[in-house]
C-alpha cells in the first residue's frame, strides 16, 4: 500500500544510498553544480525556505457549477512505464484556473492513451483549447516520429510546454498562495498538489513518489498558459461572453481589491 504523503517529511535519504554507485557519483557531480542553496539542500541535507518544501496549502475546493462559456484547456504529463496523467482546467473571468476533470493510468501505450482522452474529451462535452504537454514528448525519436504526433494525428491539439519546473512549480505556488485556484473531481490531483515538494530538479522522485509529480506538472504545464483573450474577428458566443464577463468581474474586483485580477 502506498504511504502517506505526509511521510516523507522526517524521510533521511541520500544520493549515496542510491544501489547503482556509479549513477549515484554521476549524479553527486549533477548536484555539485547546482546554486548553493539547492546543492546543500540535497547534498547536506540542509533545506531552505523553498527547497524541499510542500505547497504551502491544498486548492480551494468547490462545488459550483463550471458555466458552458468559460475555456477550457488540459495538461497532459504521459508515460509508459510510468504513470500518465491528465487535467482539464476551466479558466473564469478573472484568469483563475478551475481543474474539474482528470485521466489517470497506469503502464499505458500512447494509442491507448490517445484513446482513453478521446473518449474522456467526448464524454466531457466541452471544447479543448489546447493541450499543454512535457516538451519532450515532441522529440524525435529513431523512427523519425514523435510521441506527440500519435495525439495530434488523432486530432488532438498538443502543444509543447517547457518541463522546467523550477520555473513551472513557482507558478503553482503562486496559485495557491493568492487563492486562485480551484479543483473539484480530482482527487489524484488534490493528493499530489498536497504532497509534491518544490526543490531541485531533475529528479524530484528522489524527493516523493513519481506518481505524485505527474498530476502536479501536468496542471503546472496548463495553467503556464493561461486562457486571456481571442481576436476579436474569431471569437465564438461563449468567447464573446466570456470576455464581457470579465469586464465586469474585473471591474467589480477593482472596486473590491484595488486591482484588475488577482494577480
Amino acid at each position: 500500500a502506498d504511504s502517506d504523503p505526509l511521510d516523507y517529511s522526517n524521510l533521511e535519504l541520500w544520493v549515496q544510498d542510491v544501489p547503482n554507485k556509479a549513477y549515484a557519483q554521476s549524479y553527486i557531480k549533477t548536484l555539485e553544480a547546482m546554486p548553493y542553496t539547492q546543492r546543500v539542500a540535497l547534498l547536506g541535507g540542509k533545506w531552505g525556505s523553498k527547497v524541499g518544501r510542500r505547497f504551502p496549502t491544498p486548492p480551494t475546493a468547490y462545488s459550483s457549477h463550471i458555466p458552458e462559456y468559460y475555456p477550457v484547456s488540459m495538461g497532459l504529463d504521459w508515460g509508459l512505464n510510468d504513470h500518465t496523467y491528465a487535467c482539464w482546467v476551466a479558466w473564469d473571468p478573472l484568469g483563475r484556473p478551475h481543474a474539474f476533470h482528470e485521466y489517470y493510468a497506469n503502464e499505458v501505450t500512447v494509442q491507448d492513451t490517445v484513446l482513453a482522452l478521446k473518449a474522456e474529451i467526448v464524454g466531457q462535452g466541452r471544447t479543448i483549447r489546447a493541450i499543454y504537454a512535457d516538451e519532450s514528448m515532441f522529440r524525435r525519436e529513431s523512427t523519425g516520429l514523435t510521441i506527440a504526433s500519435h495525439f495530434i494525428d488523432a486530432g488532438l491539439k498538443l502543444r509543447p510546454a517547457p518541463n522546467n519546473h523550477s520555473v513551472t512549480n513557482p507558478i503553482i505556488e503562486r496559485h495557491l498562495e493568492q487563492q486562485a485556484l480551484f479543483t473539484q473531481g480530482c482527487p489524484v490531483l488534490d493528493e499530489s498538489l498536497t504532497g509534491v515538494r518544490f526543490g531541485p530538479q531533475p529528479k524530484p522522485e528522489l524527493l516523493v513518489p513519481h506518481r505524485l509529480t505527474h498530476p502536479a506538472y501536468s496542471l503546472a504545464y496548463c495553467i503556464a498558459h493561461p486562457y486571456t483573450a481571442t481576436p476579436p474577428d474569431t471569437r465564438t458566443p461563449d468567447d464573446l461572453l466570456w470576455h464581457q464577463r470579465a469586464q465586469e468581474q474585473q471591474e467589480h474586483f477593482r472596486k473590491t481589491h484595488g486591482q484588475q485580477s488577482w494577480e
